[in-house]
């Protein structure tokens, strides 16, 4: 892993950036109209796969467990 800091509302994650979240922790991002919720003692990172020549970003929780809603109702 790479440097630590602590994360604050409003911060952005970047490619290749990962959350770790302590006991009664909890982070939730918020993207496209998605989201997520990261639970306490949880490791989530945010990675670039490439296929085909596309490149995609995938949520990966190694350790713990995440959530995920729509924040609006679609119609």
């Amino acid at each position: 892993f790479g440097l630590e800091s602590d994360i604050a509302i409003g911060d952005r994650l970047q490619t290749g950036d990962s959350v770790i979240t302590a006991q009664a922790d909890f982070v939730e991002l918020e993207s496209e109209g998605y989201v997520v919720k990261i639970d306490e003692n949880s490791v989530f990172s945010l990675r670039e796969l490439e296929d085909k020549g596309q490149k995609n970003d995938v949520l990966s929780c190694v350790l713990g467990k995440l959530s995920f809603s729509r924040d609006k109702i679609l119609r």
